[in-house]
């Protein structure tokens, strides 16, 4: 792999200009990545997976060259990865720093599990709810809550 420094070091190189987003759980990596709609993006990404993390045991990170999150996005990652750093790097350094916690209310491109919800034919607005550290979601349309598990249907429009 070429953004992989060697195997015995388990870190991804830095980029110049862009974002990092680290401490992902690494189960979450992939839904963060669909949501983000991966596949349109033209600049170089680099995604580590499995790496050594002192807060997490083992953590996932996004690197993305040429790239600023919007307050929609730092949110779809907020909701499956809450306490996740989002860092803005500008000529190879750190020039902010951010925790990202998940918002109130916000609607994702996610279709709500309950198939008799009135919001599966929209985007649906889920409400974060933290409960002994583990987020789950309740629709704001049916009120159900659902762990992070079960959103496993993502619009791709």
């Amino acid at each position: 792999m070429n953004n992989v420094t060697n195997k015995t070091d388990n870190k991804i190189k830095m980029i110049v200009n862009g974002v990092v987003i680290d401490h992902i759980l690494n189960n979450n990596l992939l839904k963060i990545l669909q949501l983000l709609h991966w596949q349109n993006i033209t600049d170089p990404v680099a995604v580590g997976f499995n790496l050594t993390s002192k807060r997490l045991g083992k953590k996932a990170l996004i690197k993305m060259n040429n790239a600023k999150f919007t307050d929609e996005q730092k949110n779809i990652v907020a909701l499956f990865a809450k306490g996740a750093t989002y860092n803005i790097i500008a000529e190879g350094e750190v020039i902010s720093k951010e925790t990202l916690i998940p918002q109130n209310e916000a609607e994702y491109d996610i279709y709500c599990p309950n198939t008799r919800c009135v919001s599966r034919m929209y985007k649906s607005v889920f409400i974060p709810k933290i409960e002994n550290d583990t987020v789950r979601a309740e629709c704001k349309y049916c009120e159900l809550h659902f762990s992070l598990d079960e959103l496993r249907e993502f619009r791709n429009d």
